[in-house]
Order: structure tokens, then sequence, then C-alpha cells
């Protein structure tokens, strides 16, 4: 199996500042020699004019064409402090003075480069004793006759020159990178250090210390210190679910518990001594209500287990559900059960049409699991009552009952699984605390929420709302 070596931050840091810097001195140095060679040239022409003017003003003055003469001139020679070809054609090439002694031109004439006119070019050529050369074209006019006056000098001194300029600038270039390497260590360090600190911190956080948070840097830049909230923040959801795991794990062991007991209990007692049928079969028949209650809470843990599942995955039932027929069908369902407890139901329609993107199933269960809290404690002669709510971008509906109210220390509570107020855990073990959490689970698994306004003596109104439909 092939491993993989994971390099650091901060020689990553280090190497992208270097190659930056490589690649910015890179193109300073190209701007820059490209720079020096065109003032090189350009000096270099100025020269070239100045040379032609002044032969040009010797050659006219006489009665024959005629130049300074240079004795063994060469291209690169010292003579002068421009060493240069110096000769005048007609302009079809045909020689008629020269400084250098040769019967012919020693360089190539560009014929189409030769001025008529009073004007100067100048070239770049490659064919003067195999060596590149810079010509200079100067139109002239002796006794009425057009001629072509051209200087050429060879281009090796710019040639050494830049190549001198640029070894000079490698060497510099080496200096700085080697400097900007170390400079470039020292920055990256610098700047991982927080994230050395903060990995050092995490390190030490385990499930006992999920409370520890990263301490913030005040000179921490502001991607650390968005790295940090996320963190903390991260860290505190994983406190609040070990937390919640951890209540959930004594609930259920109490749930479970419970029931066991009194089958162990039960069976027991049953052992002691031998005893008549019908004692038997009533031992049998509380032995099978408490399988019973234990298959139940079986059965809503797997419900709870599938519905989340579902909802990670994306595979929740969809559907849209219109809420006025929806809470009118729900008040007839439970009527009957509401009379027998002496309790009012009602719904008071009022025409809307709305409907929320939710399958009808899952709004069912929430009305079932709201209405069923509310009938256990909802007194005789009081009201429960369905309505719909619209808001802003929200519609949903409103369980509202004339209990007693729930206390603001277990408001904060009520819809963690297996949650019950005291009075409901000791009057009634039919009931496991998990209709709530469900409701929540479902309300938020479509984008919803479910509220909770409550006063002791007060009763209770939870509000579910959903994002309205399109």
């Amino acid at each position: 199996m092939s491993t993989f070596s994971r390099k650091s931050f901060r020689l990553l840091l280090t190497r992208h500042y270097v190659a930056s810097f490589f690649c910015l001195i890179l193109l300073l140095g190209v701007v820059t020699c490209l720079s020096l060679y065109q003032n090189l040239l350009q000096s270099l022409d100025r020269s070239l004019l100045l040379i032609a003017q002044s032969e040009a003003d010797f050659a006219t003055q006489n009665a024959d064409l005629h130049l300074h003469r240079t004795h063994d001139v060469l291209p690169g020679s010292s003579a002068y402090s421009l060493p240069r070809y110096v000769q005048i054609t007609t302009l079809k090439g045909q020689l008629r003075a020269s400084n250098h002694g040769f019967r012919e031109s020693p360089f190539t004439l560009t014929l189409d480069r030769l001025p008529s006119h009073a004007s100067f070019q100048v070239l770049t050529q490659n064919d003067l004793h195999r060596q590149p050369y810079r010509i200079l074209y100067l139109a002239i006019e002796h006794k009425k006759q057009k001629y072509s006056l051209q200087v050429a000098t060879p281009l090796a001194p710019i040639d050494e020159t830049l190549l001198q300029v640029m070894g000079l600038f490698g060497i510099a270039s080496v200096a700085i990178l080697i400097l900007a390497s170390f400079w470039g260590w020292r920055i990256a360090g610098r700047a991982v250090a927080p994230l050395a600190q903060i990995a050092a911190i995490t390190a030490q956080i385990d499930l006992k210390q999920l409370s520890q948070r990263i301490p913030d840097t005040p000179q921490a830049p502001q991607e650390l210190y968005e790295l940090t909230t996320q963190l903390n923040a991260m860290l505190a959801r994983l406190e609040q679910a070990a937390s919640e795991l951890r209540a959930f794990t004594a609930n259920a062991s109490h749930e479970l518990r419970t029931p066991l007991t009194i089958l162990k209990g039960e069976i027991q007692v049953a052992l002691r001594k031998p005893r008549e049928n019908q004692a038997y079969k009533t031992l049998l028949l509380s032995n099978l209500e408490e399988v019973n209650r234990l298959i139940q809470l079986a059965e809503v843990l797997l419900n709870f287990n599938r519905i989340e599942q579902a909802s990670e995955m994306g595979t929740l039932l969809e559907g849209h559900t219109a809420l006025e027929p929806l809470l009118e069908k729900t008040r007839l369902r439970w009527l009957e059960k509401a009379h027998e407890k002496g309790i009012g139901l009602i719904h008071i329609a009022k025409g809307q049409q709305h409907s929320v993107a939710v399958h009808t199933r899952y709004l069912e269960q929430i009305l079932d699991n709201l209405l069923e809290n509310a009938l256990r404690f909802s007194p005789v002669g009081s009201q429960i009552q369905l309505d719909v709510i619209e808001l802003p971008h929200l519609l949903g509906f409103s369980v509202t009952d004339q209990g007693p109210g729930i206390s603001a220390a277990d408001q904060g509570r009520i819809f963690e699984r297996f949650f019950q107020v005291e009075q409901a855990r000791t009057e009634n073990r039919q009931h496991f605390g998990m209709g709530l959490a469900l409701s929540k689970t479902l309300a938020e698994s479509h984008g919803g929420q479910i509220l909770l306004a409550s006063e002791m003596g007060q009763g209770c109104c939870f509000k579910v709302l959903f994002p309205l439909s399109a």
C-alpha cells in the first residue's frame, strides 16, 4: 500500500513565497534587460548618426568624394571610440568611397533601404564577418548626384555589456532569493504558529473536556479568528450532542429497566411456591403487558431512527398538504376521545387554501403527538383549539390547551428524547416522552420549526411553522 507524505504547511508557504519572489525577479530582469538593450541601441544609433553626418560633411566639401582614412579597421577595433566601417555607394550599390580599403562592400547592402532623400535608416544585419552589426544608411548629395553613405559597427560590445549586466543580475538574484527563503521561512513560521497552538489545544480535548474552548487571540488575523469561532461552535455542538446522548442513554436505560424489573420480580414471586392456574394466568397477563411495553418502546425507537435516516439521506416522502382540511379531519378523528374526557376540541375554519410542502403522514404524526399531550394534561371542561397560522413566508398551525402549563425550567428540555415532566412520569407509564422529540425532528427535517409558549397555570400553545409553499 502506497504511503502519502504530507508536506509542512510552513514549507508550502515558504515555497510559494519564494516562487512568487522568483517570478517577480525574473519579470524585473527581463524588463530591465530589454530596456537596457533598447537604450544601448538608441545610444549606438545616435553615435552612428553623428559619425555619418560628420563624414557626409567631410565627403561633400571637396571635388571628389572621400572619407577620413582609418587604417586597418576591423570589427571590434579600438582605434576609435566607436569601431566602424564607413562607405559611400551609389543608389545601385556601387562603391564610391570607403575607409576600409576593400574593393567591394564588406557587408550586404539592402538596396531597398538606400534612401534617396535627406533621411536615414538603421538596420541590424548578421553577415559582417559572421557577426551581427548595426548599419545606418544616410542619403547625401554631391554635384547634384544622390548617394548613400553607410556606417556600420559590430554589436559585440553591446552584447558583452548586456551579458555582464545579466551575470551581475543573476548573482544578485540568487543572493536575494536566499535571503527571501530565510525571511519567508520566518514569516511562514509566524503565520502558522496560531495553527500549531490550535492543533495542540484540540489534541487535548476529549469527551471529558468538551466544555473546553480554544482561546481567541486579539492579534490573530480575520481568517484564524473565523477558524477559531467555527471550531468553538463545533465543540459546543459536540458538547450538546454528548450531553443529549448521555441523557438519552440514562432515560432509555430507565425506560427499559422498569418493565424488566417488574418482569423479574413477578417471575421470582411466582417461582417461590406452587400456585393456582388463575394466579399463573394473572402473572402471565402482567408479564405480557410489560413485554408489550418493551415492544412499543422498540417500535418508537425504530420509527425515530427511520425518520432520522430518511431525513439525512433525503428519502422522506414528498407531497403538499392543505392545512385547513387536515386540521378538520384530525379534529373529527380525536373528537370522541376528547368527549370521553369531557374536553372540547374546536377548530374555526378561516377558508384559507394555503398548503405546505410536507407529506400528510408526517403532519398527522405531529398533530397526533400534540393532541395526545394536550388531552393528557387538560382538565375536564377545558378546550383544545386548532388554528392555522399565516406569517410572512411562513405557514403552519397551532395546538392550544388550557392545562397546567409547563415551567420555564422544563421548557428548555421538553423536546428532548424520553424527557417528561415529573407529573407525567409518575402518573402514567404508557408514554415514553418521545412524542414531542419526534415532532420536532419531523418539523426540522422539512425546514420547519416547532415553538412553545407556556406559563404555569395558563396552558400551552405549540406552534408548528414551515416555509410557505410557492
